[in-house]
């Protein structure tokens, strides 16, 4: 392999390893055969404690645990005012003389026939330092010209790759911050990304969909068990490239039999675009579904219902019940009272919730429930 070959092999593995797709060892290896070095270190310092927050080498654990534990702090070489990007080398630290006597060139580096380096800044803030080296030894002597300069087209990619690499950090804790916030929501919610697939759902929709009972998951797509519900499904989920999601004829509400016999899932849709999301997962989103299921609500309080409506502690208790499914009927029977006193509750319902039919009291009940799990 060429030197040109080689410098773009070296830059590929800089940015798959800047996004997680491969060890930062490789790279570094590679950089260290580029610049004829035996030793390559990526190193993220905190400045405000002076400690190290970690560090990528090239190999050799033995070289890599003896300098965090040992001689970190007595490396000179942070000492050096520096433009970000800038190669430093020896000379613009310590002299050859001093190299002798300093504990850090002399027992440390020469322990492991290490000697001279060349490196560069490429982060410096008041709070984060980070910086990269390649060490060489006494035989290679300094680094000439034909290394410095395939380090300073080097250079340029690894700055970008660590701005990159902390982005993608932020936004992978951001996610993780979103993600546990859905976890904590009651109703079943997945986001799909333009071809019907699943790129996230919260732990209730994964807890809905575990029964099987109407809904169920296919190499990532949603599906529903009968074919007509099936096909609507489809047009909800998917968004081709070119299209608005939930566009024409895309349903935004949808009625799904369960195998059960329960009453159906409700599962709405809406678009969420595909921009301006926080995080991988939300920037590949393109539609979000809500999923409920009618007998598993977490139902308002009695009091959340009385305050809302100005409803007596009676007609709230009757407003729950027809909510989870009770019939006037079967209320009345479970809470021991008369039917008359039932359909007095019921028409006050009606009047004080400007509700038209039972129907509208239950669907404004259930708009209320609770909207966290317990």
């Amino acid at each position: 392999m060429g030197q040109r070959d080689q410098l773009l092999a070296a830059i590929d593995a800089i940015y798959d390893a800047a996004i997680g797709n491969v060890s930062w060892t490789i790279p570094l290896e590679l950089m260290a055969t580029i610049l004829n070095g035996r030793f390559c270190a990526l190193e993220f310092v905190n400045k405000s404690t002076g400690q190290m927050r970690s560090i990528e080498t090239s190999s050799a654990p033995e070289i890599t645990r003896e300098y965090i534990e040992e001689y970190f702090r007595t490396c000179p070489r942070f000492d050096v005012v520096k433009p970000v990007g800038q190669i430093l080398v020896d000379y613009d630290v310590i002299d050859e003389e001093n190299m002798k006597r300093h504990p850090f060139y002399a027992e440390f580096l020469g322990s492991y026939g290490m000697r001279y380096f060349a490196g560069a800044y490429l982060r410096n803030t008041a709070d984060d330092l980070v910086a990269i080296s390649v060490q060489r030894t006494s035989k290679q002597g300094h680094a000439q010209n034909g290394s410095i300069r395939h380090f300073e087209a080097l250079t340029p990619h690894l700055r970008r790759a660590i701005l990159a690499s902390a982005q993608l950090g932020h936004m992978s804790a951001q996610a993780s911050e979103y993600a546990a916030g859905l976890d904590h929501l009651s109703d079943a919610i997945a986001f799909f990304d333009g071809r019907g697939r699943i790129v996230h759902m919260n732990a209730a929709a994964d807890t809905l969909l575990r029964k099987n009972d109407g809904l169920h998951i296919t190499q990532g797509t949603l599906h529903a068990g009968l074919a007509d519900e099936d096909a609507a499904l489809t047009l909800m989920t998917r968004s081709p490239a070119g299209t608005e999601p939930l566009a024409h004829t895309h349903p935004v509400e949808l009625a799904i039999t369960r195998r059960s016999g329960l009453p159906s899932y409700i599962v709405s849709a809406m678009p969420v675009g595909s921009s301006g999301g926080s995080g991988e997962t939300l920037r590949r989103a393109r539609t979000m579904l809500v999923m409920r299921d009618p007998t598993t609500f977490s139902a308002p309080g009695n009091r959340t219902l009385r305050q809302a409506f100005g409803l007596t502690r009676a007609e709230a208790s009757l407003a729950l019940a027809l909510a989870t499914g009770d019939t006037p009927a079967s209320y009345a029977r479970r809470a021991h009272v008369k039917m008359s006193t039932v359909r007095t509750q019921l028409s006050a319902l009606l009047r004080k919730m400007q509700a038209r039919r039972q129907a509208d009291i239950v669907r404004m009940v259930t708009r209320l429930a609770a909207p966290f799990r317990i």
